[in-house]
C-alpha cells in the first residue's frame, strides 16, 4: 500500500480511510465505502484437545471485519478477541490451528454453544450444552463436549462449575493457520 494525499493508503481499488469517528457505533477504518472494526488478535493459544495452560504474551495483531456483520451478529469489535485453538478436539467444526473470534462479552453460559473457558487453571474450545438450571435460570449441570469423539464428554454440576470461568462464546472460525 501506498500513503494517499488524504492521510488514508492507497489499494489496489480503492484507499483505506480513518473511519467517520463521529457516527456511534463507528468502525476503525473504511474501504470502498464500507465501514471495518478490528480484532485483536491474542498471542496465545487454547486448546481443543487436552488442556492447555494459557501464557499471554501480549497483543499480536488484527483482523478487520465489516462493521455491519458485526451488528448483525451481535458482537461488539472492543470486546472480541481471535486466538489460535490448538488441538483436534473439536474438528472438523473447528480443526487444530484455526483462528477463532471469541467474543469476551458473553461471558455465562446462556444457550448451548461453543466457548473458551478455563476449567482447573488450563483453557479450552470445547462445545457447552447447559443440562438442567437452578432457580436463577442459571445452569445447574452442564456437558462439556468435544465434536471428535475420541475425547470423552465431562458433566459438570453444583458447586463442581465453580471450576470453570468462561473466557467468552466462539462466534466465528476465521482462518486455519
Amino acid at each position: 500500500m501506498l500513503r494517499a494525499p488524504g492521510g488514508g493508503y492507497e489499494a489496489r481499488r480503492g484507499s483505506v480511510e480513518p473511519a467517520d469517528r463521529s457516527k456511534p457505533g463507528h468502525g476503525d477504518v473504511t474501504y470502498a465505502g464500507i465501514e471495518y472494526a478490528f480484532a485483536r488478535r491474542m498471542a496465545l493459544s487454547i486448546s481443543a484437545g487436552n488442556g492447555l495452560t494459557p501464557i499471554d504474551e501480549g497483543e499480536a495483531e488484527g483482523v478487520a471485519f465489516p462493521v455491519a456483520w458485526l451488528r448483525r451478529q451481535g458482537i461488539n469489535s472492543d470486546l472480541a478477541v481471535l486466538v489460535s485453538v490448538k488441538g483436534d478436539s473439536m474438528a472438523p467444526a473447528i480443526p487444530d490451528g484455526a483462528l477463532v473470534l471469541i467474543h469476551v462479552a458473553e461471558r455465562s453460559i446462556a444457550s448451548a454453544g461453543i466457548y473458551a473457558f478455563n476449567l482447573d487453571g488450563e483453557s479450552y474450545v470445547k462445545r457447552i450444552v447447559p443440562q438442567s438450571s437452578g432457580a436463577d435460570g442459571r445452569p445447574s449441570a452442564v456437558a462439556v463436549l468435544a465434536d471428535n469423539l475420541a475425547y470423552p464428554p465431562i458433566v459438570l454440576s453444583g458447586p463442581e462449575l465453580n471450576r470453570m470461568t468462561i473466557v467468552g462464546r466462539v462466534r466465528a472460525v476465521v482462518a486455519q493457520v
